[in-house]
């Protein structure tokens, strides 16, 4: 008889603790969607890797600015963000920057990508790459000058606002 209330009590305590936990999963990945995280800021090499193709891609550095974009096609906020993510990379890259697409795993890429000179989907960086930016949400997007300073970016989802914060972080 004892047992079982001793088995009812840790029922009843371990999902009030699932209750507690899906809680503060919910309020973070919000504030993450909605861009609550610290800015990255530094400075990084330029960004080489294996495209979705199967090609070795090195970074052309001559460009005036460089976007990356850490995304999954398995992040359902990714999608979400895409129509937003499209009018910031055609605005970005007609303005010369070029633009990289990166993931968590090469499956997260789409595997039908088409690897252009200033559009490219890489599905592996190099380790030393990935050590000198901190991406660990899906979508982060990065926006970076000639010199490949960090001048601009937003850990979650894109708004209207950022193509003219990210524009006028590089001067344009």
């Amino acid at each position: 008889m004892q047992i079982a209330v001793w088995v009812r009590r840790a029922a009843i305590f371990a999902a009030l603790l699932n209750i507690v936990a899906i809680g503060t999963h919910t309020y973070f990945g919000h504030k993450f969607a909605s861009g609550g995280l610290p800015q990255l800021s530094g400075t990084m090499a330029p960004v080489a890797g294996v495209s979705t193709n199967g090609q070795i891609v090195a970074e052309n550095s001559t460009r005036p600015c460089h976007i990356i974009r850490y995304t999954s096609i398995h992040c359902a906020y990714c999608r979400r963000d895409q129509p937003t993510w499209d009018r910031f990379d055609a605005a970005l890259t007609k303005n010369g920057c070029d633009s990289t697409s990166l993931g968590p795993s090469g499956s997260d890429m789409p595997q039908n990508a088409a690897t252009e000179s200033a559009r490219q989907f890489l599905v592996a960086v190099p380790a030393s790459f990935a050590k000198r930016i901190d991406l660990f949400a899906t979508p982060t997007t990065v926006v970076l000058d000639r010199n490949w300073n960090i001048v601009w970016s937003r850990v979650g989802m894109l708004d209207t606002s950022d193509i003219k914060e990210a524009t006028a972080a590089l001067g344009l």
